[in-house]
């Protein structure tokens, strides 16, 4: 009788060829990451590897902001993001100006604070 005329291995045959392609996908893999690795050390080593440059005048961004020019104006100038331009700032925009009142005393009861409202005061929320 042949191996390959039981069913079960007949079954088990594709499944193991399949895995077997599998580690060699792996390994492949594994060698080309180890030959990237090396390749970024010995261009680091000679001073070429040191990432993009910045898009981003960040001295401007910082004398525009300190001559009192808003974080959306100086984005529109320099064709950057507002993100971008809070990020160099170091302003965190955050910032909650006003909490909408709950209707509803279940809600009130029920109601928990976001995670960035650190000087939240539950009694703010009372019906008056």
């Amino acid at each position: 009788m042949s191996p390959l005329s039981n069913p079960s291995r007949r079954q088990r045959l594709p499944v193991a060829f399949l895995q077997m392609l599998g580690v060699f996908a792996a390994f492949e893999t594994a060698i080309g990451r180890e030959r990237q690795m090396q390749g970024i050390a010995k261009a680091k080593a000679e001073g070429a590897f040191k990432g993009r440059k910045p898009s981003i005048d960040a001295t401007r961004v910082r004398e525009l902001a300190a001559s009192g020019m808003g974080e959306t104006a100086i984005a529109k100038e320099l064709r950057v993001s507002r993100a971008s331009v809070y990020r160099l700032i170091g302003r965190n925009r955050t910032t909650v100006v006003a909490i909408a009142r709950p209707t509803s005393c279940l809600f009130r009861k029920a109601f928990v604070p976001p995670r960035h409202l650190k000087e939240f005061n539950p009694t703010d929320l009372a019906l008056k």
